[in-house]
């Protein structure tokens, strides 16, 4: 994705893309210990991470489906607008309608007390991820 070089979503996409390239039978899982590991996880203090089904996802207006497999991160503490997603794909033909559903389905204020500035989301062999973030890392 193009994404400005000290956001969020462009620390974790480099994270995310490595992972993938490196295995290509990586699961969601797997790389988001990668991005928890990574000098920009452990900056925000990421602890919560879990694999999620289809249907409500914490960041969404709508159920999200279509996906294999899903692994969700988010930080510690909520002192941050930030949720993150890591999305396995079955059919790769299927990557840009389902990037469509996310971009449209997303809710930056669903923290209620707080408001996510940007969105990453991008897609590499038939994995997604997608990042609700503040603009700038700390």
């Amino acid at each position: 994705p193009s994404v400005p070089e000290k956001s969020w979503g462009y620390a974790f996409w480099n994270v995310f893309h490595d992972s993938i390239k490196n295995n290509s039978k990586i699961s969601t899982g797997e790389i988001v210990q990668n991005i928890l590991a990574s000098d920009a996880g452990k900056a925000i203090g990421f602890s919560e991470n879990a694999d999620m089904p289809e249907g409500y996802l914490p960041g969404f207006s709508e159920d999200i489906t279509g996906f294999k497999s899903a692994t969700m991160f988010a930080p510690a503490a909520s002192g941050y607008a930030f949720m993150g997603y890591v999305f396995e794909l079955d059919d790769i033909s299927k990557i840009d309608s389902f990037i469509k559903t996310l971009n449209e389905k997303c809710d930056l204020r669903w923290m209620i007390c707080m408001t996510a500035e940007a969105t990453t989301v991008g897609a590499y062999d038939n994995y997604v991820l997608f990042v609700m973030s503040p603009t700038n890392m700390p």
